[in-house]
């Protein structure tokens, strides 16, 4: 059962993009996942 917040386009253009970025990370070496936040 879907709610209500899951048909704003906000919510929808959220998760694309959380979605993108942990696709991005996940190519990451694992060494710089940390250093490309800033927390080195």
């Amino acid at each position: 059962m879907a709610s209500y917040y899951e048909a704003l386009p906000i919510f929808r253009a959220a998760m694309d993009c959380a979605v993108r970025v942990d696709a991005a990370v996940q190519k990451f070496p694992k060494g710089q996942k940390y250093i490309r936040g800033g927390m080195t």
